[in-house]
Formats: C-alpha cells, structure tokens, sequence
C-alpha cells in the first residue's frame, strides 16, 4: 500500500505490511506480524488480549522506529486500555510496581515490549518490536489518553 494507509485487520493471525506514508494499522484479535514501512506510523491495540504474553500469542511489529527525533518516529496506540496512568519503565530491570497502574519496560535482548495493563504486577501483553533500539524508546513513543 502506498500513502498514508487506515487499516484495521480484524481477528484472525494477519500479516500486514504497509509502504511510505504516515499509517494507522490495528492487528486485532491474533497473533500478528505489523510493518508500517517508512513515515510516522500508529500501531493501535484496543485492549490486552490483542497481542498476548508468550511466543504463541504476542504481536511482532517488524520495523518500530522509536525516538523522539524526526518525521519518521512510530506510536504504539494504548490510549483504550490504560488503567490510572502509564508509565514506561525503560528496560528488563525495573520491576511492575502492582499500584493499579499501566506501566511497560523493554528488554533490548530479546526485543520484547512487556506491558502491564491492569496494574497487578504481571504481565498481560507482549508485543516484540524486532528492530527497535531499547535506548531511543521512551514515554514519548506511547499514546495513552
């Protein structure tokens, strides 16, 4: 697809590549393969289950550009599901505080964007960014309100 693309993939396990442009893709229900391709995309989940914990049941978006510099910086969209406020940990080695809030840290190895959605200390969503450089990510690659 080519231009700024609105795609919405529904259930189902979907692979879902768009080209340039400034894109807004939702992956749904199953286990899903995002490529947004080059300008600045949205990637939209709607609640937790859209992109579980584990191999088997999380999300991969392929080329996540995170950052805060340029044209070209992507968002991943939680705004439907925060619970209290959000907080993005940073790495692996910061613990889900279980006060009632959102909160995510990214482990640079493994690629894995962990999530805390409900607050409880646990994690409820994986999504794995395969591209993503742990030290550009920051608050300002999420949208929560």
């Amino acid at each position: 697809y080519g231009g700024d693309n609105v795609i919405d993939a529904g259930d189902g396990d979907d692979i879902v590549e768009t080209g340039d442009g400034d894109d807004i893709l939702t992956g749904g229900l199953g286990q899903d393969i995002l490529i947004g391709g080059e300008g600045r995309d949205v990637f939209i989940y709607r609640s937790a289950d859209e992109s579980g914990a584990g191999a088997a049941l999380r999300d991969v978006i392929e080329d996540f550009d995170a950052g805060t510099a340029g044209d070209s910086v992507d968002i991943l969209d939680f705004s439907s599901f925060v619970t209290g406020a959000f907080a993005f940990l940073g790495d692996e080695t910061n613990a889900f505080d279980g006060g009632g809030n959102t909160q995510a840290r990214f482990n640079d190895q493994t690629k894995i964007l962990e999530i805390d959605a409900d607050g409880d200390a646990q994690v409820d969503m994986e999504i794995e960014l395969t591209d993503t450089d742990g030290a550009a990510l920051d608050d300002s690659d999420f949208n929560v309100t």
